[in-house]
């Protein structure tokens, strides 16, 4: 009985496939809205809209059909809240939509403030070449078990209701969701995408909040599910409402089978905010960032997960900075390398009071490791034309590695050296894993460097750390400092640490790092001995690059 059943349906398929029409609509046409063709076509049928505008033509989908677009394609536009409060163009089965604009979709704020370009309420759905343009929801597919939605070279362009309930397009529970070769720009209020689909991909892709957007997260996974970003490029603007750009697991409640690789994708980011990621994580599944790019953004992931490869570039500012000119004091910058490349930084000298570049310089190639200091005389001469050095200026660092960056002054009349560093990203005041810079013995008759070791877990325990040569990252040695009690605390000269791994440092050795080599619990303070001044300076707060 099930074989001719199966024998009998696929019977009935071959002959709605064998019997499908055009049903053509347009002025002119025997049909000449969208309502009346999909009213007369049959399951299978492929409802052609001519090329132009429609105005207020909304339509309910029952039959499996294919509504498409001729010539430069068909625009369904609303001048008014939908008589339907749902969409234009209402789904209940399976339905392949192309080439068709959908322009001003809109209900009352009391319906829901959620109209759609397109509702999806039942089977799967295929959208290619379309445009969303000023919904209130580009596309909002219901909870529709088994289905698929697929939407490719298609553009969502301002849609969002700016109450952070609407989106670009909102997918509810269905299979599978697939995003390919298309583009969503200045969303309103709510996400690009939020998909709670069991497997959502998203690949070649662009999701950029321009000028205008306030878009919240450009990605929202809100209850995992298996997921695949690929060939993205997510451009988070100024207005933006919320730090993260792709979020995974924010509201719990997650699949079955949970994953997330972001991969081969850029990043950028125009928003001030220190918190802003990438990818931020709720979930306690690793995340896998392999080969993306990041310009100008403070993490690159929050929450667990791993990064492999890629490109981090982001950009630090830092004011007051002393001029050649000062006789006051002389400005440095110290740029450390806490990643596992080598990589460059560019320093800009602006204009204090307009902003304008006066100089330009790209540093070396900074090793792993290695922290070296640039004086202001020698970014001063690199650039191209002369220029009236003004007291003080106001720099940026680009940099394409990760770690930290302090500016460090130093006043000739006392004999002092003070830590300046003002971050306009979370600073690292207290930063963990390392201190940078410290000095050797080279300078202990002036500025004798010390390492605070504070213990804040509940156990006695010893911090191990390696000592680093700061001109180029060589390892020197290990120190382990006596077992410390909780919430205790033991300060450590650089001399001791010399003397306790054997090293005496060469000529220009004047600066070490010390990097922590176990997972001590507390935190790492460094402090120099102004001895000509009689004072104590914190050298450790720093300003994070690409961390």
């Amino acid at each position: 009985m099930r074989v001719a059943a199966a024998v009998v349906l696929s019977m009935a398929f071959i002959s709605a496939s064998a019997n499908a029409a055009d049903v053509n609509v347009g002025p002119g046409r025997t049909y000449q809205t969208l309502a009346a063709g999909v009213a007369a076509a049959k399951a299978g049928d492929r409802v052609l809209l001519d090329a132009g505008t429609y105005m207020d033509d909304t339509a309910i989908i029952s039959v499996p059909l294919t509504i498409e677009g001729q010539g430069a394609g068909a625009t369904l536009r609303m001048s008014t809240l939908l008589a339907n409060h749902k969409g234009i163009l209402i789904t209940r089965t399976s339905t392949t939509v192309r080439n068709i604009t959908f322009d001003g979709a809109r209900i009352a704020q009391d319906d829901g403030n959620n109209g759609a370009g397109i509702r999806a309420e039942g089977g799967s759905l295929t959208v290619e070449n379309c445009i969303f343009i000023n919904n209130q929801d580009g596309m909002l597919v219901n909870a529709i078990p088994g289905a698929t939605v697929t939407v490719n070279n298609s553009v969502f362009n301002a849609n969002g209701a700016n109450d952070g309930l609407s989106h670009g397009m909102y997918i509810n529970e269905v299979a599978e969701l697939t995003v390919t070769g298309s583009t969503f720009d200045g969303t309103k209020g709510g996400h690009n995408i939020k998909s709670r689909a069991l497997v959502t991909t998203v690949s070649n892709s662009t999701l950029d909040d321009g000028v205008t957007g306030t878009t919240s997260y450009a990605l929202d996974f809100p209850n995992g599910g298996v997921v695949t970003v690929n060939n993205v490029k997510v451009n988070q603007g100024s207005r933006s409402v919320n730090g993260a750009m792709i979020a995974y697991g924010a509201e719990g409640n997650l699949k079955i089978l949970n994953s997330l690789t972001v991969s081969d994708s850029t990043f950028t980011n125009q928003l001030r905010a220190p918190s802003a990621a990438a990818v931020y994580n709720f979930t306690s599944i690793s995340a896998r960032l392999v080969n993306d790019d990041m310009e100008k953004v403070p993490m690159a992931l929050r929450g667990p997960g791993e990064i492999l490869g890629g490109k981090v570039s982001t950009t630090q500012r830092a004011p007051a900075v002393f001029s050649a000119g000062q006789a006051a004091g002389r400005s440095y910058l110290r740029i450390y390398n806490s990643g596992d490349a080598s990589g460059t930084v560019t320093i800009t000298l602006r204009d204090p009071v307009t902003g304008g570049v006066l100089s330009q310089w790209k540093s070396p190639f900074i090793p792993p490791q290695a922290a070296p200091q640039f004086d202001i005389p020698t970014i001063e001469a690199a650039a191209s034309a002369a220029f009236a050095i003004p007291p003080v200026y106001s720099v940026t660092i680009h940099a394409d590695i990760s770690g930290y960056f302090q500016h460090v002054l130093y006043r000739p009349q006392d004999g002092t050296l003070s830590n300046l560093s003002s971050c306009d990203t979370i600073p690292i005041s207290v930063p963990i894993p390392r201190a940078s810079s410290v000095h050797s013995a080279l300078l202990s008759d002036g500025f004798p460097s010390s390492i605070v070791f504070y213990n804040t877990g509940e156990e006695a325990m010893s911090a191990i750390v390696g000592l680093y040569d700061a001109r180029n990252g060589s390892r020197l040695g290990t120190y382990t400092t006596p077992s410390i009690a909780p919430l205790g605390q033991v300060t450590v000269t650089v001399a001791t640490m010399e003397s306790d791994i054997g090293v005496a440092p060469g000529a220009g050795m004047y600066h070490y790092n010390v990097k922590l080599d176990n997972a001590f619990t507390g935190m790492i303070q460094h402090l120099v001995n102004n001895r000509t001044a009689g004072l104590l300076t914190d050298m450790t707060t720093a300003c994070p690059l690409n961390n």
